[in-house]
């Protein structure tokens, strides 16, 4: 097979591929959700929580997709709550907080602002979707960021319901460094690899619960 019809092919699947993703995140303001929707048709995680956290929200896509589903499939009261440093762009029917939810300042304003802003009954969430730590997001980081994953995973035991669930985005080489610290906050975690809005790159999520 020549080097030109080669590279044809890839070309020819790299377009129809882009394409394709194109109209299916038209809706969204990223590209993952693509990643994210293929996750929740499986486990159906968004549709089984009531209060739900997008964690690294900005700029939105998650938070809208969520909302969407919920409008779509839920007949009870829901909560769809997102925080990020960066500012976000509103979203009716999502509660945005911006700050850092590492700082201890924060996490204590949040526990006030579930409590009595949100008229929700406990500080809980049944579902996390957690796309932060930098270094475990970007796929051609060298190291994974330990000291991020556990400000993420003492953040999670303190704001997830017991019987909730984490779903966190990363990518392929840091599922052994994510595995042997998840394992010590999780009881089970259920690794999927899933398409991603770069065509020819692939990405992870890990289901969280315990």
């Amino acid at each position: 097979m020549s080097k030109d019809f080669k590279t044809y092919s890839w070309f020819k699947r790299y377009t129809k591929e882009l394409s394709i993703r194109k109209t299916r995140t038209q809706d969204y303001r990223t590209n993952s959700v693509v990643a994210l929707k293929n996750i929740n048709d499986k486990y159906r995680l968004i549709e089984k929580s009531t209060t739900i956290l997008d964690l690294g929200a900005s700029p939105g896509g998650w938070s809208q997709y969520v909302l969407e589903v919920k409008k779509r499939t839920s007949s009870g009261t829901y909560k769809v709550v997102a925080i990020d440093k960066l500012q976000m762009e509103s979203i009716s029917g999502v509660y945005f907080i911006n700050g850092d939810y590492t700082d201890c300042n924060f996490q204590t304003r949040l526990e006030v602002e579930m409590g009595m802003g949100l008229t929700i009954k406990s500080s809980k969430f049944n579902l996390i979707l957690a796309d932060v730590c930098s270094s475990a997001s970007v796929p051609r980081a060298r190291c994974v960021d330990k000291a991020g994953l556990e400000s993420l995973l003492a953040f999670t035991s303190r704001f997830l319901s017991k019987k909730g669930k984490l779903l966190y985005r990363f990518f392929p080489q840091y599922r052994e460094a994510i595995s042997e610290l998840f394992k010590y906050y999780f009881k089970f975690l259920i690794f999927e690899r899933s398409e991603t809005s770069r065509v020819g790159s692939s990405e992870m999520f890990v289901v969280c619960s315990s």
